[in-house]
């Protein structure tokens, strides 16, 4: 067997070991923590994470090869909506001897009705950082005035973006460290960062705040897209 299939191979073996002692950890030290973060919430619960792999597949970093997951907790929300958060490990290169593990958090809030496609990331583009002339309907480059600093955002519905990319939204998503997408019935939000259980529900429940500023008219508007996504399905993943 040549040097580099075996380098692969042990590259992998220690992915599945280092991902699994990290995956453990979150099980198991935060447990107290997990509790701590969902008592007072009914239907909210620690949950087998198995499905996750089959739902969450091709956005990053969900389509990374080498991931696993855990720490998923799930519930309903007011209003309708369910929601769960957990995160994901993934593995950054394939040398086994300087493999780096990193460890990312996810919430993902499902609405009982349609969102407009609208997002808010973080960006280190010079561009974002000072205000410019930008087409309404769409924002692209994010240069929309000092409050858009390190952040870009994107809406096909000016009305969505008027009633979302606000200075307390930025100022949340800043301070959440969080990218933010909107699409069908879903809002998904990633920290590229293993947060403990308490900040994951603080997570979950801004995701839900900013999903519920959405005004009639838009929420209207956004109804009438044909087949919006419900959501991370097996049948149609994140």
């Amino acid at each position: 067997m040549s040097r580099p299939i075996v380098f692969a191979i042990v590259a992998v073996v220690l992915f599945v070991a280092v991902a699994a002692m990290m995956i453990r950890g979150v099980n198991k030290t935060s447990e107290r923590q997990r509790e701590a973060a969902l008592a007072g919430r009914p239907g909210w619960e620690p949950a087998d994470g198995k499905s996750l792999a089959e739902r969450y597949r091709r956005a990053t970093p969900f389509s990374f090869a080498e991931r696993t997951f855990g720490g998923l907790l799930r519930g309903p929300l007011p209003g309708g909506l369910r929601a769960e958060t957990f995160a994901v490990l993934f593995g950054q290169n394939h040398d086994a001897r300087n493999q780096q593990m990193t460890s990312w958090t996810v919430a993902t809030v499902v609405f009982p009705y349609p969102l407009p496609l609208v997002a808010l990331s973080t960006t280190n583009d010079p561009r974002d950082r000072q205000p410019a002339a930008q087409e309404p309907a769409r924002y692209r480059e994010g240069t929309h005035g000092p409050a858009f600093a390190g952040l870009r955002g994107f809406a096909t519905d000016p009305a969505a973006a008027s009633a979302l990319f606000t200075p307390e939204v930025l100022d949340r998503t800043r301070a959440l460290r969080a990218d933010w997408r909107m699409d069908g019935h879903a809002l998904i939000a990633v920290v590229k960062e293993q947060l403990p259980a308490p900040a994951m529900m603080t997570l979950v429940d801004n995701m839900a705040w900013i999903g519920a500023l959405l005004p009639g008219e838009v929420r209207e508007t956004a109804a009438l897209q044909p087949d919006p996504w419900p959501g991370p399905t097996a049948e149609r993943p994140a």
